[in-house]
């Protein structure tokens, strides 16, 4: 288990994972506490130590804080953009702009996937900036990013 050391002046130093109890120390050094972060999307939060920690405290203390809204949108969208890409590589393309590349393809299976694809990330980069526009205007929560991926258009390939 993680075991985080608290200086007497309530700062945290070093972490080590102990297999059971730490060791004793000095108690002029410090002492160990379970050290466990409690869960939080990283999309949209950072995770801080609250310091200085309480000498009663029973476990490291954590605060779970927004990220700037800026950094939410920076974040979600390249979200976005690793499920354009990730998805044209299904069909061996480099990603959704190699994809894309190809509507203008005089091989007809190349062709009609580049437009498939290009119509496809039209349509996920128009719901995707709606729903932040959405989250921006306050009349909807920042999604997750499973959240996000669940309402966004689904590619359709030619047949």
């Amino acid at each position: 288990m993680k075991h985080t050391l608290v200086r007497p002046d309530g700062t945290t130093g070093q972490s080590h994972d102990f297999d059971g109890m730490p060791p004793l120390i000095s108690p002029n050094k410090g002492r160990w506490l379970p050290d466990n972060p409690p869960a939080f999307d990283t999309l949209t939060s950072t995770l801080q130590v609250v310091t200085p920690i309480a000498a009663d405290a029973t476990e490291i203390p954590y605060a779970i804080v927004p990220r700037p809204a800026q950094q939410i949108v920076f974040n979600l969208t390249n979200v976005v953009q690793a499920y354009l890409d990730a998805t044209a590589r299904t069909r061996n393309y480099d990603g959704i702009l190699s994809l894309c590349s190809y509507a203008a393809s005089t091989n007809p299976t190349f062709g009609a996937e580049g437009l498939a694809g290009v119509a496809w990330r039209d349509a996920v980069w128009a719901s995707c900036y709606s729903i932040l526009a959405a989250v921006q205007a306050g009349t909807r929560t920042v999604p997750t990013a499973d959240e996000l991926m669940a309402e966004l258009p689904a590619m359709v390939w030619p047949a």
